[in-house]
């Protein structure tokens, strides 16, 4: 809990920028026993640096909308990435991932709004 509302300041703290589409496009994935693989693609103009998750249905104790996972790295516009993070949720099946926000290479942060949310995506157990 201390951990995501200390990334959440630290994030808080860079510039936003209003008009930039959803820089992320989630490509697909899978639900493991305890863990999700994603790939994943910049899509945006500059490269990123950290991508924040949400998962749902939620992992335990989390609330729906909290921040399940956030990798860090330098993700260069138009390619494919691939993740994988721990996830205890996983046993009941399908999990929708969101992109709550992401700290852009030239320091910016693009958080998610309504008007700019990226296209979930909904990842299935593996069988």
């Amino acid at each position: 809990m201390m951990a995501m509302m200390a990334a959440a300041l630290q994030l808080g703290a860079q510039p936003m920028h209003p008009s930039i589409p959803c820089p992320v496009l989630l490509v697909s994935g899978h639900v493991g026993r305890d863990s999700i693989e994603l790939s994943f693609m910049n899509k945006g103009k500059v490269p990123i640096q950290q991508v924040s998750l949400g998962c749902s249905p939620a992992m335990a104790g989390k609330a729906r909308d909290s921040i399940c996972h956030t990798e860090s790295g330098l993700f260069y516009p138009g390619q494919k990435y691939t993740m994988e993070f721990g996830y205890t949720g996983g046993m009941r099946g399908a999990v929708t991932l969101s992109v709550k926000g992401a700290r852009l290479g030239n320091g910016e942060l693009w958080m998610a709004r309504s008007a700019r949310a990226c296209r979930p995506l909904r990842v299935l157990r593996r069988k």
